[in-house]
Parts: structure tokens; sequence; C-alpha cells
């Protein structure tokens, strides 16, 4: 079962990881300065850029993870280019698709008043299904980096529900790492009485965050070798090297 917990240890033993991170956390870092200041306007391109590029980051990572490549992270900025172009190709329209289809879904059905908070419960269920389901589609395209897995749909129904619970798992081991990677920094300000918006805080909360897309990236790559069903019967070449490796180790 995919852990956060592995995906924590490998995320720190990628050779030059610690590196990598804190490049990444350069622009993470602009954006909590510029909402700190109230440059709204400057925030949401700065923002959004920073998101697109590590949503990238994490891409690359999850395939790295999957072909079995001594980085998790990437710093070339050609394969993050390429990465982005597919990403987009197959998280737009597969976007588009099903969270239309939920927005129109929960327009056209309205549940009886008379049941608390029923309108809002359904509406939280259909987006979710739906988000899974660009999710899982997502997942699907990242683990080789192809396209035309990304719109295969027997892989994606097949997979779904499985992705649908790794999500949730994910949610509250994801806040438990986190929480081990910046919980002893943030007893230690809080111990000497020193503000969590001091720019030394901020910058450990700016790596944790850049960490946390090294660690997802290699959750969500258990989550794609272990739940998303190859794609036009290839060959796992991942669990393959694995399997060499784990041979080699008992032979030693």
């Amino acid at each position: 079962m995919a852990s956060i917990f592995s995906a924590l240890n490998d995320a720190f033993s990628e050779k030059k990881s610690f590196l990598k991170i804190a490049i990444y956390s350069i622009p993470v870092f602009i954006c909590v300065k510029l909402f700190m200041e109230g440059q709204m306007n400057s925030l949401y391109l700065l923002g959004g850029i920073t998101a697109i590029l590590l949503f990238t980051v994490m891409t690359s990572g999850i395939n790295n993870v999957r072909e079995n490549n001594r980085e998790i992270l990437t710093l070339n900025p050609l394969r993050l280019l390429l990465v982005l172009v597919k990403t987009a190709i197959v998280v737009i329209p597969q976007g588009l698709l099903w969270l239309g289809l939920a927005y129109a879904v929960t327009k056209a059905i309205t549940l009886p008043e008379e049941i608390p908070n029923a309108n809002l419960i359904f509406d939280i269920i259909i987006w979710s299904l739906a988000g899974t389901m660009v999710f899982t589609a997502y997942l699907s395209f990242a683990k080789y980096l192809e396209i035309r897995d990304g719109y295969n749909y027997q892989i994606i129904f097949l997979s779904f529900f499985d992705v649908f619970a790794a999500i949730l798992f994910y949610i509250p081991q994801m806040i438990i790492a986190v929480a081990i990677v910046l919980g002893p920094f943030a007893y230690v300000y809080y111990l000497f009485h020193v503000s969590y918006e001091h720019w030394s805080f901020l910058i450990l909360s700016c790596l944790a965050a850049v960490a946390s897309i090294s660690i997802s990236a290699n959750y969500f790559a258990q989550v794609s070798y272990e739940y998303v069903a190859l794609s036009n019967d290839r060959k796992d070449d991942y669990q393959i090297s694995k399997l060499v490796d784990e041979m080699d180790t008992n032979k030693n």
C-alpha cells in the first residue's frame, strides 16, 4: 500500500535533494512575501506561474520514480517544458469534461431543503468524484508520460475507486509528514517566543512546502504502480528493475 512515510524517506535520500528543494522554494518564498505585503495582483501572476511549475515538477517526479530514475525532482528546463505541454493536453480537456459535468449535475439536481445540508453534501460528493476522475486520468498519463493513457477510459474507470481511496489516505498522511518536517522548528520558535512571521521561519515553511512536492510525487508514483492498470499490455519496467535489484541483494 502506498505510504507517505516511505515517500518521505526517499524524498530526502535523493542526490542533491536539498539543493533542488532550495531552488524551487525561491519563487514560493517570493509569493509569501507578496502576500504579506498585500501585493495581490503580483501574487496572482507569480503564484499561478509557481503553481504550474511545481505541478509540472511533481508530474515529472512521478514519472521519474515510475521509470526508476535516480532523481525525483528535476532541474532540466527542456524536460519540464515538454512535461508541461503534455500535462496540459491531458488535464485541461479532462478537467473541462468532468468538472463541467459536475457543475451541470449540481445545477440540475436539487435535494429537498427539509434534509439538513443535503445539497451541500451532495455537491461535495459530486465535485469530489469529478476531481478524482480528472486526477485518475492525470495519474494514468503521468505513469509513462503518454498522452494516450490520459484518455484510456478503460484504465481510468478500473482505477477510479482505488485512486479515490488513496487520495483519502494521502491527506492525513501528508499533514503528519509536514508536521514531522516542520514541527520541531515550529516548537523551537514557540519556545523562544519568535514570531512565525520571522523571515527564517518563512524560509523553512517554503522549504517544507517544496519538500511536500517531492514526497507527493513519490507517493503518487506508488499509487500509479499499485492501482493504475497497465496501459496497452506494456510490461512495467519499474517492477522488473525492482525485482532484479532484490535478486542482486539476496545474492550478496
